[in-house]
């Protein structure tokens, strides 16, 4: 249910909030299991550390916690290699026009000082 931007009070939300949780119970379990986890979550880097240990031995699942959409993306996707892609592109034809400028300035200046040696 869409709400109009002017009439989101802390209260609307919250209300909505609540209601989409109640209709779709996968939405609640799983924040209920993620809320949970962070609120049990200790402090120091130790604490956490030997929590989590504890944790995972005591057989608990953190799928919740992965990033479905970063696992399910392929190689290029995750490294942006099809930007980086267009950019080696852009920056070798920028290499190759200055080279090729470069060099034609070199024989425009070769050919003039020929030519006045000659004269």
């Amino acid at each position: 249910r869409l709400v109009p931007k002017e009439q989101i009070t802390e209260e609307s939300f919250r209300v909505e909030v609540k209601r989409f949780l109640g209709e779709v119970p996968t939405y609640r379990d799983e924040i209920t299991k993620a809320a949970s986890f962070v609120k049990s979550d200790p402090s120091s880097g130790r604490e956490v550390f030997l929590f989590i240990c504890e944790y995972l031995l005591a057989g608990g699942n953190l799928d919740f916690l992965k990033n479905n959409v970063l696992l399910e993306q392929s190689a290029v996707e995750v490294y942006n290699l099809d930007v980086l892609a267009v950019f080696l592109v852009v920056l070798v034809c920028l290499v190759v026009l200055l080279l090729w400028a470069t060099f034609s300035c070199c024989r425009c200046i070769v050919n003039s000082t020929t030519k006045m040696k000659t004269e």
